[in-house]
């Protein structure tokens, strides 16, 4: 069932947003965080291991996130000015950023440590600054946060060269002893870095997803996110950004591989010199995504995305308690035993869930369980859950 208040459009994009952030996760939810950065810190040194993380870094890493961030800044947009049509302008919006946090930090304590809540709550405050003001000068704020991230990054690349980049080998094993064992040890472990991982979440990536939300507010102020431009601009936007991103990102994958993964090579490939190319694959995404919805807007698998779009809180969260009771030792204790290759095996079970429950459950519910919980502590009183 499809409110008609709501834009097809956002909530497809964003079910199919929140599919491809299971295969973003994966690796970090299977094995130490540091084999994402780099294949040969765990996860099989093989050919086909080291091709299916490069297909991740130019196609998956950071693109996902970004395609989340663009439509998180869309949606503050559109809530905003229904908040301000009813005269209430932007104390809801910090309601509803600080319950996020709060939520974000009850996911990283107790279920994840990838949570990425924390910091849209936090971009979602400075985010508000930019609400009321002109198309052009949102696009020049996108623009700027960008480069300040990527200044910041830059930096780091620099930090990184100069260090000596020791320890790797007994961290690598200090975290599998971790994740393989028992539940509070991990929750306390969490608890012990929370001072520091949250600065550092800021510092990585929070100049970059500011941009992708000041950048997601100016594609729904033009259309682009509402399904106004046609096939053939949409069409256009996803080969010049494919062009433009992909093959320098393929490039930079190449010379990763090229060195043997050195390490320096490949943090600096991943963590700075890809941003850059970040922004127009995106882009192309977010374009080829449109063009697809508005093709196939009558489908009935493209309504079923759109539910789990709905439902992308829940869905998000779910797939963490979904996926750490697959990986960690409190459940099946499967961290840091299946390859690389083989864990994306485990990605189209948490799809095919995503894509069966939400479309039934709000044929007799208003909100998804985890939106309802967050819209109620928003709206700070019990929001109506049954249709009818």
């Amino acid at each position: 069932m499809h409110d008609p208040a709501r834009l097809l459009t956002l909530d497809a994009m964003r079910g199919f947003a929140v599919m491809g952030i299971v295969l973003m996760n994966i690796i970090a939810f299977s094995m130490p965080d540091l084999a994402y950065i780099n294949p040969l810190f765990w996860g099989g040194e093989t050919v086909t291991a080291y091709a299916v993380w490069a297909a991740n870094f130019i196609l998956v890493d950071g693109k996902m996130r970004g395609l989340f961030s663009l439509l998180f800044g869309a949606s503050t947009l559109l809530i905003y000015q229904r908040s301000s049509a009813r005269g209430e302008g932007l104390t809801p919006l910090y309601r509803r950023f600080f319950w996020l946090f709060l939520l974000g930090l009850v996911h990283y304590i107790f279920i994840w440590w990838g949570d990425i809540l924390r910091l849209y709550a936090i971009a979602g405050v400075f985010l508000l600054l930019f609400v009321r003001k002109e198309a052009s000068e949102i696009v020049a704020a996108s623009i700027f946060f960008f480069l300040v991230q990527f200044a910041v990054l830059a930096a780091l690349s620099v930090a990184m060269i100069l260090s000596d980049g020791g320890g790797m080998e007994d961290a690598l094993a200090q975290d599998v002893r971790l994740h393989q064992g028992s539940y509070w040890p991990i929750v306390e472990e969490r608890l012990g870095h929370l001072l520091s991982d949250q600065p550092a979440l800021l510092i990585l990536s929070g100049f970059e997803a500011l941009g992708f939300m000041l950048l997601g507010m100016s594609l729904m102020q033009n259309g682009f996110l509402t399904g106004e431009w046609g096939p053939g601009r949409y069409l256009r936007v996803a080969a010049i950004g494919y062009l433009a991103g992909g093959v320098p990102m393929l490039g930079l994958a190449a010379w990763c591989w090229a060195s043997g993964f050195d390490p320096i090579v490949t943090f600096n490939a991943v963590i700075s010199w890809s941003l850059p190319f970040r922004l127009p694959l995106t882009l192309a995404h977010a374009a080829l995504l449109m063009w697809l919805i508005l093709r196939f807007s009558q489908a009935r698998l493209l309504h079923r995305v759109a539910a789990a779009g709905r439902t992308a809180f829940t869905n998000y969260v779910g797939t963490s308690i979904l996926m750490t009771t697959l990986f960690y030792g409190y459940g099946l204790d499967l961290y840091g035993t299946v390859d690389r290759a083989s864990v994306y095996a485990f990605v189209p079970l948490a799809w095919v869930l995503m894509l069966l429950w939400p479309l039934p459950w709000l044929k007799r519910f208003r909100y998804g369980p985890f939106e309802w919980v967050w819209r109620s502590l928003t709206q700070q009183r019990w929001e109506p859950m049954r249709r009818g």
